[in-house]
């Protein structure tokens, strides 16, 4: 089966004309066609809906690079194709990267610099501007690929996951995240030549996108040379949003010891022993030692992390929320504990998770609330927002499930963390001094007095 993700912003007139032509390619071959909006302000998802796609929409524009993570990681083709909304390459050319694929890549790079390439109708300007782009990819970052920025690429699934887990460039210097991965990682790229076509209404302004894209570029380099070892897939950098969170996941202060102590609870109070319960995001795999009376699933991104889930009995297979590699209606019960703040979209995760539960079955979820509580803590753990009260019922509401019981954790230290975050002080999840000692005797007062409940 074949996915093919294309990012679309603004894109409904373009969809209108490549979308026909892009099933009519395909014919009878099994297929699907994922289309991530990116925050779109015209009716690009309803022209994409209109011919079958899936829609994957982002609230806001997070960039292109964002919106391929996005589709690829929730593909389900054992092939990716990711391509632009123009089909600037026309799908004819697709034969030349499978064949790639076929003789031992990984991957297939389309590019209109290497032998077998033609190019048609490119301004001299956008020519000489990716000239001195690839340069400075060649000089800079040790790549040998004459064109990184064709938007024709087609992955093997695994590597696709792989890379783009660890993908964390939301521009367009997307690509050479990915292929700099890919070289880290040990996978096989193969550049093919393929047809190319300027067309108009191209979304890059060279001046300002050229600047941003030397900035990615620059930020992609330091994450590189942070890698001191060949990295392996579901890891990371030091410092990237992936290692935080194994920190965090592993982390022994009062303030972790107590979450667990009050999700595990929570969780026991509901489910009977001998529960089938998939935990998404599983991290070290905590809850199987808290409830070794449930039959625990687990995914997990991290193959560090899932190597200790499976140490501590979980069946643990590595895999992203919004790709669950498990049959309809299996579970008695899920659990998502924070999870869906780090999804630019938590729609995929959701219906995936309506998708495993069986009839009647139980959803536990947990995630940051306060928006006014944002800071430096929520961008370096890779959060893309923290919620409302209200939002987190609609938003649950709206996928079927109903609202049985919900409590707040940290409510007495609340203040206390708001000083915190507004001061920029601590660490994710620590507090400085005596606000840190404060903080863990308040929480241990809301237990006393039943605050948790909500």
């Amino acid at each position: 089966m074949l996915t093919v993700v294309i990012p679309a912003y603004n894109e409904e007139k373009r969809l209108s004309k490549t979308l026909p032509a892009l099933k009519e390619y395909m014919g009878g071959r099994e297929h699907e066609i994922v289309v991530v909006d990116d925050g779109s302000a015209d009716r690009t998802a309803k022209v994409a809906s209109m011919f079958g796609c899936r829609v994957i929409r982002h609230a806001v524009n997070l960039g292109k690079g964002a919106a391929v993570k996005t589709g690829v990681l929730v593909s389900r083709g054992n092939l990716v194709l990711v391509t632009d909304a123009d089909l600037a390459t026309p799908m004819e050319e697709l034969s030349k990267l499978e064949a790639a694929l076929e003789s031992g890549a990984d991957v297939a790079v389309g590019s209109r610099e290497t032998p077998g390439a033609v190019v048609r109708r490119i301004s001299i300007r956008r020519r000489l501007a990716g000239k001195v782009f690839n340069l400075m990819v060649r000089v800079f970052m040790g790549l040998p690929y004459f064109d990184t920025q064709c938007g024709f690429k087609l992955f093997k699934r695994d590597a696709a996951w792989a890379l783009f887990t660890l993908a964390e460039c939301r521009g367009y210097s997307f690509d050479v995240e990915v292929l700099v991965l890919a070289r880290e990682m040990g996978f096989k790229v193969r550049e093919v030549g393929v047809i190319w076509r300027d067309k108009s209404g191209s979304k890059v302004r060279l001046l300002w996108d050229g600047f941003r894209m030397l900035k990615e570029l620059a930020k992609i380099r330091q994450k590189c040379a942070a890698i001191s070892s060949p990295a392996i897939p579901g890891t990371s950098a030091p410092g990237s949003a992936s290692s935080v969170r194994r920190d965090l996941f592993t982390g022994d202060t009062w303030y972790f010891r107590a979450r667990k102590r009050v999700l595990s609870g929570f969780i026991k109070q509901h489910l009977p022993a001998g529960t089938r319960v998939l935990d998404v995001g599983c991290g070290d795999g905590w809850l199987a030692e808290a409830l070794p009376e449930c039959e625990w699933y687990s995914v997990e991104p991290d193959v560090v992390l899932r190597g200790e889930a499976l140490s501590r009995g979980m069946m643990a297979a590595v895999g992203i929320a919004e790709n669950l590699p498990f049959e309809d209606r299996y579970f008695d019960a899920v659990c998502i504990f924070d999870v869906l703040e780090h999804l630019p979209d938590e729609a995929p995760a959701l219906m995936e998770a309506q998708r495993v539960l069986k009839p009647g079955g139980m959803l536990f979820i947990s995630v940051p609330l306060h928006p006014e509580l944002w800071s430096r803590h929520d961008m370096r753990c890779g959060h893309y927002r923290r919620y409302r009260k209200g939002e987190v019922i609609r938003l649950f509401e709206g996928y079927g499930f109903r609202l049985v019981e919900r409590r707040f954790f940290m409510s007495l230290p609340l203040p206390l963390v708001w000083a915190t975050r507004r001061l920029s002080l601590g660490e994710p999840g620590r507090m400085p001094g005596v606000l840190d000692t404060l903080a863990k005797r308040l929480l241990r007062l809301t237990r006393q007095c039943g605050c948790l409940s909500g």
